[in-house]
């Protein structure tokens, strides 16, 4: 705080800023103005000076919003590509991932496609498996050859 002296010979000062009318704490049970600025009361789970750092341990599968497009929530994160709760839909077929003619459908979290000489063949997040004339493998990006 500032004082200057005035004619009377009494200290004047500069009016009291009231920071926390501002409302600068996020999760916070209440706000005190101090001297030099502000202090917030943060509520259990959060620290920081404006309260804003989430220090709760994540229970698994606390993605916020959840993880969209068969994203896997990994603790508070999406598993994912792209988008922070994978909601880009990735176009899988775009890339013309299937070999040798092969024609590519696009389905919900996974890809079809087949040869013109052969069984056809679902790619995406499946473990390997035979069934009866489809073949389940695992698909990425990385390594559809586009």
């Amino acid at each position: 705080m500032y004082c200057e002296v005035g004619p009377s010979g009494k200290a004047l000062s500069e009016p009291k800023v009231e920071r926390c009318a501002s409302v600068p704490c996020l999760h916070s049970t209440g706000c005190r103005d101090t001297p030099n600025g502000f202090r917030c009361d943060c509520e259990a789970g959060w620290t920081g000076a404006r309260c804003e750092v989430n220090i709760t341990p994540s229970l698994a599968g606390d993605c916020g919003r959840g993880c969209a497009n068969g994203g896997a929530c990994r603790g508070t994160e999406c598993d994912c590509r792209p988008g922070k709760n994978c909601e880009i839909d990735i176009e899988e077929c775009e890339s013309n991932p299937c070999k040798y003619d092969g024609i590519c459908l696009e389905r919900s979290n996974t890809s079809l496609y087949q040869t013109p000489d052969s069984p056809p063949v679902l790619v995406g997040p499946q473990p390997h498996m035979l069934l009866p004339q489809v073949f389940y493998q695992p698909f990425s990006l990385e390594n559809a050859g586009g």
